[in-house]
C-alpha cells in the first residue's frame, strides 16, 4: 500500500505511505525494506530522531543488511553526531569490510569531527 501511494505522486502521498509504513512497523513488520522506505520518508520531511529510531529497529530485525548501517551513519552525520556516524559506519565495516559507501562515511565522519 505504501509503494502504490508514493507511484501515485500526488500531493499527500509521501504523508499516507509514512501512515502505513508506520503502522506496518508498529505492527513488526519482518519486511526489512519498510524500515528502510520509513526511514527515507521521514528523513525527507526532516524528523531524523525518529528516522534513526527507524533504522535501529530496522537493524536490531536484520543485522547482516549493508544499508542499515549505510543509512545509519549517513542520517548521523546529517545531524552533525559525526562519534555516532563514526560507530555505525566502523560497525558496518566490520561485517562489510569491502564497503565503499562505509568507508568514505566514516572518513567524512572522522574528518568533520576533527574540524574545529
Amino acid at each position: 500500500l505504501a509503494q502504490r501511494e508514493l507511484w501515485k505522486g500526488k500531493a499527500g502521498s509521501p504523508a499516507k505511505a509514512t501512515q502505513y509504513l508506520q503502522r506496518a512497523v508498529q505492527l513488526d513488520s519482518i519486511n526489512p525494506a519498510d524500515y528502510l522506505r520509513l526511514s527515507v520518508l521521514l528523513g525527507a520531511t526532516n524528523r531524523m530522531a525518529e528516522s534513526v529510531k527507524i533504522l535501529k529497529q530496522g537493524l536490531l530485525l536484520s543485522p547482516y543488511n549493508r544499508l542499515f548501517y549505510e543509512f545509519l551513519a549517513a542520517r548521523y552525520f546529517s545531524m552533525q553526531k559525526y562519534e555516532d556516524a563514526t560507530r555505525v559506519a566502523h560497525q558496518g565495516l566490520q561485517l562489510f569490510p569491502e564497503d565503499a559507501t562505509l568507508r568514505g562515511m566514516l572518513e567524512k565522519a572522522n574528518s568533520a569531527a576533527a574540524s574545529p
